[in-house]
């Protein structure tokens, strides 16, 4: 298991991600135990910015998950960008 954060900023909406989120966890079932996905502020008018926080069960199909050609298509399409990190509990 490994917690990630993802910070994505794309021209869409909220609603946007929620479904790309739900296609690609119904696509690659097991890959995440639990996860959080919430809307930051963003200034730029058309666009959103969202987190998603996560408890990878499978990082190998979370890859497969990021490299899916419908999902790259869907990133090109938004101009979106993903910023990935690897979290670690401290207490």
């Amino acid at each position: 298991m490994k917690n990630v954060c993802v910070i994505s900023t794309f021209q869409g909406t909220l609603d946007d991600a929620k479904k790309l989120n739900d296609e690609i966890l119904n696509k690659f079932p097991g890959m995440v135990e639990e996860f959080d996905l919430v809307e930051m502020p963003y200034d730029k008018e058309g666009w959103t910015r969202v987190l998603v926080i996560a408890n990878i069960l499978d990082m190998e199909k979370m890859q497969e998950a990021m490299t899916a050609p419908w999902v790259v298509e869907w990133d090109e399409k938004h101009n979106n960008t993903d910023e990935v990190y690897a979290l670690e509990k401290m207490n």
